[in-house]
Parts: C-alpha cells; sequence; structure tokens
C-alpha cells in the first residue's frame, strides 16, 4: 500500500511547492523574469528517483534526455499512398482468384477484405469458377457496399450442367455507375464485359471497361483447335468493346488455364505465380505501368474442396498526366518580333567580304556556318520551357493568363470580373480550336503525317509513348556495330569528280528558295547547330548565298566535312534493349546537306524512268499503293487461270542500303 502511494506523495510535492511559489507573489504584479525564476525553481527539483518509481509522466515533463529519441517522418509506399487517396485512385485496384465453389468462401474472402484494412485497396473483386447455379439467390453472394455482377454457366450455351461462372464485385464508394454491355458463354469461354464510370478518374481516361474470362481446361488432343478459336472469341470482344467505349481503360482478367493468349497493345500485369510455379490467372491492360503485383494464399473457407489459385492483388501504380512533371525544354523563341531582327540582320550581311572563289569550299562553309549560328544566338534567344503531359495544342499562353485570371478574381469576390472572364475564355477557346483546325487543312496538303498526329493530339488519341531508359551499351561498341559494313570497304575517297557532275544542271536561286520554304521547322538542328526555323524563316535573304555553296560543291565534286558528319542516336526496337542489335541508328545530318540532296534527287528522277512498281521513295505512293498493286494482280491471275491457289515469294535483305557496294553504284549512276 505505502508503495502504491509513493508516486502520489511525490505528486503532491511538487504541487505544493509550486503553490507557495505563487501565494508569495500574491497581490504583486508578476513580470516575466519572475514567472521564469518560478519554472527554473520548479525544473530544478531532481525526480531522477520517480523513474525507478515508474512516474514516467513526471519524467518527460522535468528531465526530456532521459527519453529515447522519436523517429522523424512518417509510412511511404504504395499502400500508404492509396490509402490516403481513398476513393480517388487512378486505377481500380483488382482483388483476383479462382475460388472453386465460392459459396462456403465468401466469409473468408469477405474477411480478408473488410479485415485486414483492404477496403480501399480493393475497388475491383474478381472471382472466377464460382460454380453458382441460377437458383442461388444473389442475396446469397452480397458483399456490404460493393455492386455485383454474376455470370452463371448456361446449361444451353456451354453444355455442361455444373462449375465455371463469374463473379465481379465493384466498390460502391469508387463507382455507382456501372453496366453490363456485353456477356458471352460457351464449351470454352465465358465472358463479362462491365461498363464503369467512377467517381473521379484521370483526365485521359472516359471511364473503364473491365472484361473478366475464364476459358475452362481443355485436354491435349483438341487443346490447339479450342484455344485458337478462343483467342479469336476474346481478341474480338475487345475490338468491340474500343469501338463502343473509344479512350476507355479496357482491363481483361481471369483464368485463362494456359490459353497463349498475346495481346499486343496490352500488357500483362501479373508477374508473379497464381498455381504452382505456372501463371493461369492473367491480367491485361492498354495503359501502360499501371499495377504492381502482389499474391496471398488461397482461399479455405468451411469447403472440402480448397482453392488451389493464389489471390492475386494488384495495386494501381499508374499516374495520371496532371501529376507528371513538367519537361524542362531549352529552346529558341522564334516570335515574329525575333525572326524580323534576324532577317534585317542577314539582309545588311555583306556576303562577298566573308565568302570568295579563293577560298576552298571547306573555308567557306565553316565562315558560313559560324556566321549563321552568330547572327541567331544574338537575334533568337534562347528560353526554358515547360512541357506538360496533359498540354492541349490549341490553349495558348492567352488564354493560359486568362484562366489564371479568373480564379483570382473567383478567389477575392469580383464577381463582374469573373463573370467577364469565363465568358471571354470560352469565346477564345472556340476560336483557338477553329484556328488549330484551319491550320490542321492546310497540313493536310504538304504534311499529312503531321496533320494526322495534330487530330490524334486533338482527339485525345496520342500515342502512348513510354519513357525511354539510357543506353547501357558504351558507345564504343555501338559505333562498332554500326560500323560494321564499313569496314570491308575502301575508305572513303573524296577526291573530285568532274566526269559525275559535268552534265549537271546549275541550281537556280528560284529552285533553293522553294526548297528552302519547305524545311520542316519541328525537327532539330544538325551537328553544324543551324536551326531548319531559320533557313525556312530567312530563306530570302540566305537563298543567294546558298545556291553559290551549292554549285561550288557540284562543280568541285567534293562535299564539306561538316556535312558528312552525323550523329546517331540509338532508338530501341524492342521494350527491353540488351544487345547492339535491338536498336535502331537514326543518323541527325546538316539541314543544307539535306537540301542538296533533295536538289540532285529531284534532278535525278526528272531525267530517268523509274519502275512502275517501285513503291518506295517515290511522291504520292505508299505501301497501300503496293498492297493494292499486289491484290490486283492476284485476282487477275484467279480470273485467268481458274484457279483458287496463289504462290507468292516475299523477300526482305537485311541491310540493304548499308551492303551496297558504293564503288559499283556510282558509274551505273553516271550513265
Amino acid at each position: 500500500m505505502a508503495h502504491q502511494l509513493r508516486p502520489l506523495v511525490i505528486l503532491l510535492l511538487i504541487v505544493s511547492t509550486l503553490f507557495i511559489q505563487l501565494q508569495s507573489v500574491r497581490g504583486q504584479q508578476i513580470d516575466r523574469n519572475t514567472l521564469l525564476n518560478i519554472r527554473d525553481t520548479v525544473s530544478n527539483i531532481k525526480l531522477k528517483e520517480i523513474w525507478n518509481l515508474q512516474f514516467k509522466k513526471a519524467v518527460k515533463d522535468t528531465d526530456p534526455s532521459l527519453l529515447k529519441a522519436k523517429k522523424r517522418g512518417k509510412r511511404s509506399g504504395l499502400k500508404v499512398r492509396l490509402k490516403t487517396k481513398k476513393s480517388r485512385v487512378p486505377m481500380p485496384a483488382i482483388l483476383l482468384t479462382n475460388a472453386r465453389s465460392v459459396l462456403r468462401k465468401l466469409d473468408e474472402l469477405f474477411g480478408l477484405v473488410n479485415g485486414s484494412k483492404m477496403r480501399h485497396l480493393s475497388q475491383v473483386i474478381c472471382v472466377t469458377e464460382t460454380w453458382l447455379q441460377p437458383h442461388i439467390s444473389t442475396t446469397q453472394t452480397e458483399l456490404a457496399g460493393y455492386t455485383q455482377f454474376r455470370k452463371d454457366r448456361d446449361l444451353t450455351s456451354s453444355g455442361k450442367e455444373c462449375g465455371g461462372g463469374i463473379l465481379l464485385y465493384v466498390d460502391e464508394k469508387w463507382a455507382t455507375n456501372c453496366q453490363v454491355i456485353n456477356s458471352y458463354c460457351d464449351h470454352s469461354l465465358e465472358m463479362l464485359t462491365v461498363k464503369i464510370n467512377p467517381h473521379w478518374k484521370p483526365r485521359e481516361l472516359n471511364g473503364f471497361a473491365v472484361i473478366s474470362c475464364y476459358a475452362p481446361f481443355t485436354g491435349e488432343s483438341s487443346k490447339q483447335s479450342i484455344s485458337k478459336s478462343t483467342i479469336e472469341t476474346i481478341v474480338r470482344q475487345i475490338n468491340e468493346v474500343e469501338r463502343q467505349l473509344p479512350g476507355y481503360a479496357v482491363i481483361i482478367m481471369g483464368d485463362f488455364n494456359g490459353l497463349p493468349i498475346k495481346l499486343p497493345e496490352y500488357q500483362q500485369v501479373v508477374t508473379k505465380a497464381t498455381r504452382h510455379s505456372k501463371i493461369l490467372d492473367k491480367c491485361f491492360t492498354n495503359v501502360r505501368h499501371a499495377y504492381q503485383c502482389e499474391q496471398y494464399s488461397p482461399l479455405q473457407g468451411d469447403a472440402p474442396n480448397p482453392s488451389d489459385h493464389n489471390i492475386i492483388h494488384l495495386l494501381p501504380s499508374y499516374v495520371p498526366k496532371s501529376q507528371l512533371k513538367p519537361d524542362m525544354v531549352n529552346k529558341r523563341s522564334f516570335t515574329p518580333s525575333n525572326i524580323e531582327t534576324l532577317q534585317s540582320c542577314l539582309d545588311y550581311t555583306d556576303w562577298d567580304a566573308m565568302i570568295n572563289e579563293h577560298q576552298s569550299i571547306e573555308q567557306n562553309v565553316d565562315i558560313f556556318t559560324e556566321y549563321v549560328k552568330f547572327c541567331t544566338d544574338q537575334c533568337i534567344p534562347e528560353v526554358m520551357v515547360k512541357r506538360y503531359a496533359n498540354n492541349k495544342p490549341y490553349i495558348t499562353k492567352e488564354i493560359a493568363s486568362l484562366i489564371s485570371s479568373k480564379h483570382k478574381a473567383f478567389q477575392n469576390g469580383d464577381l463582374k470580373t469573373y463573370n467577364k472572364l469565363r465568358h471571354k475564355i470560352r469565346r477564345d477557346i472556340i476560336k483557338s480550336k477553329k484556328l488549330y483546325n484551319k491550320r490542321i487543312q492546310e497540313r493536310m496538303v504538304d504534311e499529312p503525317k503531321r496533320a494526322w498526329s495534330d487530330i490524334k493530339c486533338l482527339a485525345g488519341m496520342q500515342s502512348r509513348k513510354t519513357s525511354q531508359k539510357p543506353c547501357d551499351i558504351p558507345p564504343d561498341e555501338l559505333n562498332q556495330f554500326y560500323a560494321r559494313f564499313e569496314k570491308s570497304r575502301n575508305p572513303p575517297n573524296n577526291t573530285p569528280t568532274q566526269h559525275a557532275t559535268s552534265s549537271f544542271e546549275p541550281i537556280t536561286t528560284h529552285q533553293v528558295r522553294l526548297q528552302m520554304k519547305r524545311i520542316d521547322t519541328c525537327k532539330g538542328p544538325g551537328p553544324d547547330n543551324i536551326y531548319p526555323a531559320v533557313l525556312r524563316n530567312c530563306a530570302d535573304q540566305l537563298a543567294e548565298i546558298v545556291t553559290t555553296l551549292f554549285t561550288s560543291v557540284i562543280a568541285e565534286g567534293t562535299t564539306p566535312a561538316i556535312w558528312r558528319t552525323s550523329v546517331i542516336k540509338p532508338l530501341p526496337k524492342v521494350s527491353n534493349p540488351k544487345i547492339s542489335k535491338d536498336y535502331r541508328p537514326i543518323a541527325i545530318t546538316c539541314h543544307l546537306c539535306k537540301l542538296l540532296e533533295k536538289l540532285v534527287k529531284n534532278y535525278i528522277t526528272s531525267n530517268t524512268v523509274l519502275d512502275q512498281y517501285q513503291f518506295a521513295y517515290q511522291p504520292r505512293r505508299s505501301t497501300q499503293d503496293a498492297l493494292f498493286c499486289l491484290l490486283t494482280s492476284i485476282s487477275k491471275f484467279i480470273d485467268i487461270r481458274r484457279t483458287n491457289h496463289v504462290r507468292a515469294l516475299f523477300l526482305d535483305f537485311s541491310s540493304a542500303f548499308n551492303t551496297i557496294d558504293v564503288s559499283k553504284l556510282i558509274p551505273r549512276l553516271s550513265h
């Protein structure tokens, strides 16, 4: 009893000491120094003995040095971030399993979802092989807070009385606007398609289409034929969903029982074994880097036949475009005023004082290159630009500034300015879209590729570009691989070839000016660091001097060293490149060299009759024309010979252009 009263007695001593100090200053004016003295008097009381008496609270207040240091920060990870977001997840978290009679395993499934704090990590629950029958009521399979969708096996369509079945749950906190748009059942496949429009979704996605599948196991004798027809059915159903729901994120999941299905535009996200050492339960999605995979033990329940498939838990790791960090890009500011300044600078340039016939072509080209670069640096400043992943091409800086002003007016309570800016923003966006549409129509004539790219961007159908990883292969190894064809050849000879250029017609200033105004300004500079926008916008100022350089090059039969230089940029052919062969070399050359090559090519093609069956590198011809010509030839052959069989031989030469012997090609071109 005395031991229990000790802490209480010590506490009373502390309180009485504090009371005595306060009584001594009662009726007096207490200043700051007096209060500090009271604090020091109380804090100087040695209470270390209290620790032995388990009076820890007093120790915390009087001697903090005796306490352990607390860990700062908080827990991190994907699960913690998803828990803070609650129902505002970019992609639904998925639980996928094969139950083998789900009715007696629902208690364990519900306990896994509600009892293990996984409610916020289970927006969609997919259960295959439920073995449910039509006479089983839906109330027996209800899960509180979830909307359920059932697809029981149909005896008429499948020819089987029991087994199979699909059960899908959708969290009501995440989405309530759900609708079954298709269902399918036969002897080799069961499918259920649900369209989901959640309460919140990323701006780039219109919604979610969840396709649940179950492919029963088939014998080895009929496995190949059934697998082929089953895969065709799945692909046909996916194409129908993509046609009905454009812009939706499509998720295909279920138990495929080793079905060799491959979807080129989709990514398989289940990376862990689902049954023994095999991946039978799979999940495909058309959103890249969408999920991380985890697994749990199979469902047991109170059934005599436990499930032998692990529970697959897919956690959404997709980052919306609005949350991606902007790309910081350095670019030249080719504004109308800056371009006009550059044009004035080049107008007053005395080219005769710098470039003349007494200098070699190498010196003249170097002088021209350095001077144009100097004028560009002085007149066209370099600015830092932020590129956001969700930028719209028709949202200009003026519109973005108006949107910012509208938000400020709303926060300040200025409703008059707010309404005025709101209507102005609406009119400006409509006007900007019309101008963007007009620009697309103009590009359809000269630049159809860029026009189609603009149309896809406007419709929100941009290609899914994954972040390119840096190349791990050493540069010397890549150089040796790309130059492997040059080792067996003689070194390049840059001596003048008068016989090859004697019959070449002189290049006119009008031809050069016309080609310069057709240069694509969206491309970057070459090894000479001359921007294509400079050549296009200053075509009238540079056409004459460029014509002089081209004439000198053709007359001497030599090419300047800077024009023969190219920067090789390796682009991966596959998703995970490992060897040099997995990279495609892209050569970046000078734009002036490309301009000269176009003029020479136009001269050769205008004086040469090309084969009518050559579709490559021909204007207004493409692979579709080649395919149409082939089909026409096959149809004529079938009509004439009256046969149903046609044999065609297709040849593809590996590295055809690199293996051409240039020393044999040039004499043939001269004739």
